[in-house]
Order: structure tokens, then C-alpha cells, then sequence
């Protein structure tokens, strides 16, 4: 089971959150209904959401009035939302959260464009189109994150 740990300073003391995967954290100032609570007039009563989808959690904007500021670049507006790596700061009002944990491992695989059919494979060391038949040899090459 995957988890996202926040860590956020408020009133001069640092603060920490682990959300387990398939839990829902909501963020705000609302004692009912918020797993955290920020007593600030800059806050909305339940301003903020964090919830995994597949393998990645994601950032929702529940606030009507005032938007969630991530890595200092972009702006997520009511209903809004984006997924959370580890190292990515988000600011509710005067609060800023960081996301902590062991960064995301993605693989490269090499994959070929065949110059017979025009499909695209994964390379294998035999080197033959599983559509056509045909030697790789001559086709376009490629890496694909996953």
C-alpha cells in the first residue's frame, strides 16, 4: 500500500501528515470534516483534497474563492486538480506543504518503429516485428518513460 507523508510549518512548529493510499485527506479550516485542520482566516472551510487514483495521488482545489498555488508555478482553481510528486511544495493561503518521500522510479524502454508495417514494438534482442515478421534492423528507435 502506498502512502504521501506532508510536512508543513505553522505558528513556528513543523507539522506531519501521512495519508494512506485509498483514504481521503481533506484540508481545511472546518473542525468536521477536515483529517487536517488550519486555523487561519486565509483558508477555506474544507480548501483542499488529496486522494491516490491508480498509483498517484492527486492535489484537488475544493475551495470556490481561493486557489491552491503548487511549486510556485502554476494555480489550481475550484475543482481543479494535479498529481503530487515527492520534492513539490503546494501553499494553501499562508501555508505551504511539502510533499515528502523516495522519489518516483521510471524505466525507459526502447522501443522501434517498423519500416515495413509502421507499428510500433518493443525491442526485443531478436529484433522482429511481431505484426509483419520483418527484421527491426532498419526502423526508427525510440524511448518511452514508464
Amino acid at each position: 500500500m502506498q502512502t504521501v507523508t506532508l510536512a508543513w510549518q505553522i505558528e513556528g512548529q513543523r507539522q506531519t501528515y501521512t495519508l494512506t493510499g485509498g483514504r481521503r485527506c481533506v484540508i481545511g479550516r472546518m473542525n468536521q470534516g477536515c483529517d487536517i485542520i488550519l486555523n487561519s482566516s486565509t483558508i477555506s472551510r474544507q480548501h483542499a483534497a488529496i486522494e491516490q487514483v491508480g498509483e498517484t495521488f492527486y492535489l484537488w482545489n475544493l475551495s470556490q474563492t481561493n486557489a491552491i498555488h503548487v511549486n510556485e508555478r502554476a494555480h489550481l482553481a475550484h475543482r481543479q486538480s494535479m498529481p503530487l510528486n515527492p520534492g513539490d511544495t503546494f501553499r494553501l493561503g499562508a501555508v505551504t506543504f511539502e510533499v515528502l518521500g523516495a522519489p518516483k522510479i521510471t524505466m525507459k524502454i526502447l522501443k522501434m518503429r517498423c519500416a515495413h508495417c509502421d507499428r510500433v514494438v518493443e525491442y526485443t534482442p531478436e529484433a522482429f516485428c511481431p505484426w509483419c515478421g520483418r527484421a527491426l534492423s532498419n526502423g526508427e528507435s525510440m524511448f518511452v518513460e514508464q
